[in-house]
């Protein structure tokens, strides 16, 4: 997704009428992945994520869309949803898995008008999301698991 719509030639391209967001995060919201969920991750875990990546990669928050112009395609329907996924549902051993799909506006890291790469802002969109990913698996990680939770 970019704020050009390509054409065959590059005398071709057209600039979209509204904006594409910087980043847009996805949870398939229409999707029932279990008992009482809508969608392949919480509200609440798609906002915190949303918040740490805008933060990484220095954007204001309305930046980055929670299921605005997207609401999760194929892939995350298919492996964000553990109850239908039987090699999953192995793997994961009766754990909760959470999945997001987030997809980047090609003018954050591409020049739109030559389709060459800003190799920096590649590395720093990739550095920005590694760092979100590893403070969102720690903020996970120190949730009680729900066997924990039933105990008590």
């Amino acid at each position: 997704m970019g704020n050009r719509i390509l054409g065959r030639w590059r005398k071709e391209d057209k600039e979209r009428d509204e904006k594409f967001p910087k980043v847009v995060i996805s949870n398939a919201p229409d999707l029932e992945t279990g008992v009482n969920r809508l969608g392949t991750a919480p509200d609440y875990f798609a906002e915190l994520f949303a918040d740490v990546l805008a933060e990484n990669l220095a954007l204001d928050r309305d930046e980055v869309k929670i299921n605005h112009v997207y609401k999760g395609g194929n892939i995350i329907r298919h492996f964000g949803n553990p109850d239908k996924n039987t090699r999953l549902r192995k793997i994961l051993h009766g754990r909760e898995i959470f999945a997001l799909q987030v997809e980047f506006n090609r003018s954050f890291y591409l020049n739109e008008v030559n389709q060459m790469a800003y190799r920096s802002k590649i590395k720093f969109v990739r550095n920005a999301l590694m760092s979100t990913l590893k403070k969102v698996a720690k903020f996970v990680s120190d949730l009680p698991m729900a066997e924990e939770e039933s105990e008590q």
